[in-house]
């Protein structure tokens, strides 16, 4: 970001930041980086109900999920800014709909709604996406993407992050919508190949958290390890297996992942060392769906990841 300001400097007279990192970095950077003016946040899902002042920045961010509307202000005088206030609008049974927008909103939701309400398959368990579950351990929805993810690029294992997977699936017919609510992100399936050291880097950063809710917990295909709750963050990991052998830390292997985590997504830093092999441009969404219409058994929690001491 300081380089970025600087690189602004001169040619612009102030800076706005749309952010989407969370309120703990946005504050960060409020108060680190001289130059910004205002940071409009998003992503830690925070009520700020008036920008808040920090060392050099304000910060604003307007709660989730269009629940609230923002609106900040940036007050000047002789061109010179002298201040920033806002509040933040909210739905109110006295507020009426406008029927032109609503015309316009129902044209495209009953075309979307059409295709979305589509059945892809038919399952018998429900699948657990849980927010609680899915970055903290095991579940059996966490299993059957990263089985899809290595099944279609036919890889060694498969490593995706708790985080992307966003809702349950129910058991019975499954639709289009249920899928994408789950995996709402644009994230395509990418084949990567790095050093079993590197793989084991990634396992220790995905539980360095635990038990704390980290979106970077690993759900794995291929994979089955063991780590110790009780033993300091990067030494946890006490044994992996690679498809029922142990990890050979001198291998290359190669790894389905998202593209998010193949840049370094969630802290995965060992992964922008890794050699990009193949970005699919297959949407990870529909790499499940394929799968789930291919009938392939679903996976149960079958122990791919064992936590001792809790």
């Amino acid at each position: 970001m300081l380089m970025l300001v600087s690189e602004l400097k001169g040619k612009v007279d102030h800076i706005v930041v749309l952010s989407h990192s969370g309120l703990q970095t946005d504050e960060k950077l409020a108060n680190n980086v001289s130059g910004v003016d205002v940071i409009l946040g998003g992503h830690s899902h925070d009520t700020i109900e008036a920008p808040k002042k920090f060392k050099y920045a304000y910060v604003s961010q307007a709660f989730e999920y269009g629940k609230a509307l923002g609106q900040t202000n940036l007050l000047f005088y002789k061109g010179k800014l002298i201040g920033v206030n806002g509040f933040l609008y909210r739905d109110h049974a006295t507020k009426q709909e406008d029927a032109a927008i609503r015309s316009i909103v129902d044209t495209y939701k009953n075309t979307t709604d059409s295709t979305l309400q589509q059945v892809i398959a038919t399952i018998d368990v429900n699948l657990d996406g849980e927010r609680a579950n899915v970055r903290t351990k095991e579940t059996n929805l966490g299993n059957l993407i990263a089985d899809a993810m290595r099944q279609a690029l036919q890889t060694d294992v498969a490593l995706t992050n708790g985080g992307g997977i966003r809702a349950s699936i129910p058991k019975g017919d499954v639709t289009r919508n249920h899928i994408l609510t789950t995996l709402p992100f644009a994230n395509t399936l990418v084949k990567v190949s790095m050093s079993g050291a590197d793989l084991k880097k990634a396992l220790e950063h995905g539980v360095r958290l635990y038990p704390e809710q980290n979106g970077g917990f690993p759900h794995v295909s291929g994979i089955r390890f063991t780590f110790d709750a009780t033993k300091p963050a990067g030494s946890r990991i006490t044994s992996v297996q690679i498809n029922g052998q142990p990890l050979d830390e001198t291998k290359t292997y190669t790894v389905a992942t998202n593209d998010f985590i193949a840049k370094g997504g969630d802290g995965y830093d060992m992964f922008k060392s890794s050699t990009i092999e193949f970005d699919s441009g297959e949407l990870l969404s529909t790499v499940v769906m394929n799968y789930l219409q291919s009938n392939k058994p679903i996976p149960t929690v079958e122990g791919r990841i064992t936590v001792v001491n809790q």
